[in-house]
């Protein structure tokens, strides 16, 4: 038997897929899964056996839907089909692979290309995702915890390792203020831990700009850029507490169970907040702009409310006060 599974476009999305992964092959055990998506989310799999990934490049390509033909033609035929994105190109992609059975949601008028097309629901994404098994299993049941394959290792600090991911891939809009990230990470260095700065090469200079004002520490660490997506998940993974945007990063942490605090402001914990993470804390002050969904803040100066006012108004103080908590639950 073979399934094909359109994965999803985003980092923190790959990772709250897993659940639904999980199931599938539980379900179907001997069945080959293919996985498409983008290099990035390939590569969250590749320490994982019982898949074949391939990375989709059509978006790329200088017409689109012919790539999406030819590369669905050169999986035909499946016997089974998902899409876990709610584009029309996905859903071309599952009918163009000759499955018989083709599962998505019903969006962008693209339910005739479906054999199931399902209704939409505002739920927690691990959950759309999910969901997704209900026509083929009934009853479904409960959605595992996220997983991610990680090989942790000794960071070599006598005192608490503390992880900082300033940045988000989806936009500025996502993103905890510099200066604040400055302050929480000033304040630990001065109790004696170690701070690893952690994110993609695009997040070096919004890093740079929040490290200068620290000046050089011993404890100090900037690993922005610096890492593979094995090696950055390996260093999330042997972390004593991660603090993070929501994010790609941050989904990790939670697949992981390392202690974390997610920053909420454009978006929502309803939809993205940690799964199944005791040692979580989800930190969003719900203002009456949010969630506005954009990637750089809608809010011109001069109004009620200030520009990335959902972001400011989570204050250093409260992160360091979630932070403490959490270090010292670590230590009963």
């Amino acid at each position: 038997m073979k399934i094909l599974v359109r994965m999803p476009n985003w980092l923190g999305d790959g990772v709250m897929a897993t659940p639904f992964l999980q199931t599938l092959q539980a379900h179907f055990p001997n069945a080959h899964l293919i996985l498409i998506a983008p290099a990035s989310v390939c590569a969250l799999f590749e320490r994982d056996g019982g898949y074949s990934l391939i990375v989709d490049q059509s978006k790329s390509a200088k017409n689109r839907l012919l790539a999406t033909y030819k590369l669905a033609k050169s999986l035909a035929p499946c016997d089974l089909a998902f899409a876990l994105t709610n584009n029309l190109y996905s859903a071309l992609l599952l009918y163009w692979s000759g499955a018989p059975i083709r599962i998505g949601y019903a969006k962008n008028l693209r339910s005739f290309l479906l054999t199931h097309a399902l209704q939409f629901q505002n739920t927690h994404q691990v959950l759309s995702y999910y969901n997704l098994l209900s026509p083929l299993i009934d009853p479904l049941p409960v959605a595992p915890p996220l997983k991610l394959s990680a090989k942790p290792f000794d960071l070599q600090t006598t005192r608490k390792a503390i992880g900082l991911s300033p940045g988000a891939a989806f936009g500025s809009s996502k993103r905890w203020e510099a200066a604040y990230f400055t302050q929480v990470a000033r304040h630990f260095l001065e109790q004696g831990h170690a701070i690893y700065f952690l994110g993609a090469p695009s997040d070096q200079e919004l890093v740079q700009k929040i490290t200068q004002p620290l000046g050089t520490h011993p404890n100090l660490h900037n690993l922005c850029g610096q890492t593979t997506l094995h090696a950055l998940i390996d260093t999330i993974a042997s972390l004593d507490l991660f603090i993070a945007n929501d994010s790609g990063p941050m989904h990790m942490a939670s697949a992981l169970q390392t202690p974390l605090i997610a920053l909420f402001g454009p978006t929502i914990p309803l939809v993205g907040k940690p799964w199944q993470h005791p040692k979580a804390r989800s930190l969003f002050k719900n203002l009456p702009c949010a969630p506005c969904k954009k990637r750089t803040c809608p809010i011109k100066s001069g109004g009620p409310i200030e520009p990335h006012a959902c972001m400011k108004a989570i204050s250093p103080q409260e992160v360091i006060d979630a932070a403490n908590e959490l270090l010292q639950e670590e230590r009963l």
